[in-house]
């Protein structure tokens, strides 16, 4: 929880979902997310549910936003903690837990506002109550089953068909386990299918029915974009399939320097009998299925973030706490009482490092920061006039202005749901209450955009930014008319 408000909303991944959570909680619209006034329907909206209640009970606020980021974190870690302590011993079940709170990426996505930490969440608690089910006694009706398939519907909520992609290794699993008829053969897998339906697709069916062209949006770019095409730009292609490895070694940091020793004895080991293994060490094989078959898939899809593969990092700390615990060259359930104060101060000391790296980071000077900005611009455009904003990617500047946002676009479009319009079609058509209005352009594009508004009014004046931003501040209302007359000459 600590330091969670310390730093800016950081464009442009959190202003996504801090802008459009932050629109919701203003116009207590709770089904359609929005951002500037326009549809935002790259993700569904149990993220953005979370944040508003946050909010409503800190305030519209960057440490309101991110309380729900926080929670979901910790859920994650009392999860994990669940499963070691029913595949081991509550010892482990705590070290894996502690081990996972203090993995580097796991903690770093703690403090950063994206769908993959609750996605995290559910997926964990997902993989808890289906091995609760899975070991349940067979009986007429198993509740473990129906709050497996509940927890499937939440995480369609969350991010779509991302939480499909975890369940190909519990099949596997299954399969390997003999289990897969018994599972699957039963009444209540269909009451299960339903209740996962009925959660994950009712809002997808809203949508589809009050906003068109949803649907096919949803398919061409959520699903069939992602997966098999490049558009987004997101580490695809061959050498991007790769870049999942260096994420989980590195993102696992510092436990994954006590990798090193054991992979080697481990595969050793596995090659004696390695079949024999698996029946014995049913833990085993449960990590093993959860971690291959996901990572294989994320690696294959087109649209590849560091991320994505967060739902993997809690079968790495369950792994890892075995480990450690096997070898006893960390901990273990005999102490001496010099290694266990030593421990002890080594997590301490990592704790503290981790905590000190999230604070620095709202120290850091990046043109990313929408907090560092906004406080700038109200400093010199008044609350009640309008901003627009020019070939900036800047989303969350409704949570810190109280100001009136437009956002267009000079060129080619990234692929939302709705596209930020052209900035020639928008001026005729704005509701000019003030006579003047603030554009927010980048340096470069100074004289292209100068040349664009000089035929649709007078240019004040200009105030250069931090970031090579300007300000530039223009009397549209006065030549309004002038350029309507124009616009019917020519029509």
């Amino acid at each position: 929880m600590a330091f969670q408000g310390s730093r800016g909303i950081w464009e442009s991944g959190e202003g996504y979902y801090a802008g459009a959570a932050c629109s919701m909680f203003q116009n207590h619209q709770w089904m359609l997310p929005s951002i500037y006034g326009s549809p935002f329907l790259d993700k569904p909206p149990l993220l953005y549910w979370g944040m508003i209640l946050c909010m409503k009970c800190l305030g519209p606020h960057t440490w309101g936003a991110r309380l729900f980021i926080a929670l979901c974190f910790l859920g994650t870690t009392l999860m994990i903690k669940k499963i070691g302590d029913d595949f081991w011993s509550p010892v482990e079940g705590q070290w894996a837990a502690i081990i996972y709170a203090t993995m580097l990426l796991p903690f770093a996505a703690a403090n950063i506002i994206t769908p993959d930490t609750p996605l995290t969440f559910l997926s964990t608690t997902m993989f808890f109550f289906f091995l609760k089910a899975v070991r349940a006694p067979v009986q007429n009706f198993n509740p473990w089953k129906i709050l497996f398939f509940v927890f499937i519907g939440l995480g369609f909520l969350t991010k779509g068909p991302a939480i499909l992609v975890l369940i190909p290794s519990l099949m596997i699993y299954l399969i390997y386990q003999k289990k897969l008829k018994q599972f699957l053969l039963h009444w209540d897998i269909g009451l299960g299918i339903l209740i996962s339906m009925i959660l994950g697709l009712s809002w997808y069916v809203w949508i589809a029915v009050h906003i068109p062209g949803s649907l096919k949006y949803f398919l061409n770019n959520e699903v069939v974009g992602r997966l098999f095409t490049a558009q987004y730009h997101r580490n695809n292609g061959f050498w991007g399939t790769f870049i999942y490895i260096p994420v989980l070694v590195l993102g696992t940091l510092p436990w994954s320097i006590s990798w090193i020793p054991q992979i080697s004895k481990s595969y050793h080991q596995l090659q004696k009998n390695w079949n024999y293994r698996f029946q014995q060490h049913t833990a085993f094989l449960f990590i093993l299925c959860w971690i291959l078959p996901s990572f294989l898939i994320f690696s294959l899809a087109q649209s590849r973030l560091p991320l994505y593969v967060l739902p993997l990092f809690p079968p790495c700390a369950l792994a890892t706490a075995r480990m450690l615990k096997v070898s006893d060259s960390t901990f273990g359930l005999k102490y001496t009482l010099v290694k266990k104060h030593l421990n002890s101060l080594l997590l301490g000391l990592l704790i503290i490092g981790l905590l000190i790296l999230r604070w620095s980071l709202a120290w850091i000077p990046t043109s990313q920061n929408t907090q560092t900005l906004c406080h700038t611009l109200q400093k010199i455009i008044p609350a009640s006039e309008p901003i627009v904003l020019i070939n900036q990617n800047i989303f969350g500047m409704q949570m810190y202005l109280p100001n009136s946002i437009l956002c267009t676009k000079l060129g080619t479009n990234y692929p939302l749901f709705h596209l930020q319009k052209n900035l020639t079609t928008i001026l005729p058509h704005m509701d000019l209450k003030n006579t003047s209005v603030a554009f927010l352009i980048s340096s470069q594009q100074k004289k292209q955009v100068e040349h664009l508004l000089l035929q649709f009014g007078i240019l004040e004046k200009t105030i250069r930014l931090p970031f090579q931003r300007m300000i530039l501040f223009y009397d549209l209302k006065s030549q309004a008319h002038l350029y309507k007359n124009r616009v019917k000459s020519t029509g």
